[in-house]
């Protein structure tokens, strides 16, 4: 008889955490976990752009200083491979032993509009002209 008053008792029988609850503190883990997620995607794209920026602003000071060794800028058919091996065996003007790419693997890309260059990345979409490219 005393058995059956100690399963009885509401303590006694209440060990563990019911299905219920495990839901409800699962759904709440759920909706932080993707709070925090959206926010690091939006900072992770945020910092993209901006290396992108910065590889084309370091990239830009080396045309200029191609132009100013040079007496010019490097023709849309050398690229930006002319700052690796300048004319007449001058030493490269990029610290990189290869052409940079943008934070999402593609080459940046170097035009010329009259005098003038233009450098640009594609942006994460990759495709030329969009309204995700990035220019100085």
């Amino acid at each position: 008889m005393e058995t059956r008053r100690r399963l009885a008792s509401p303590r006694l029988r209440r060990r563990g955490l019911t299905l219920i609850e495990i839901l409800v503190v699962v759904a709440i883990l759920g909706l932080i976990a993707g709070i925090v997620a959206v926010n690091l995607v939006g900072q992770w794209r945020e910092t993209e752009t901006k290396t992108a920026r910065l590889d084309l602003q370091r990239v830009e000071e080396a045309v200029e200083l191609y132009r100013f060794k040079y007496g010019r800028y490097p023709e849309v058919s050398e690229g930006l491979t002319a700052l690796l091996d300048p004319p007449h065996g001058g030493e490269s003007l990029l610290r990189r032993k290869e052409v940079p790419r943008d934070p999402w693997g593609t080459p940046y890309v170097y035009e010329r509009d009259g005098g003038r260059f233009v450098l640009s990345s594609m942006g994460p979409d990759r495709a030329p002209n969009t309204p995700d490219d990035i220019r100085l």
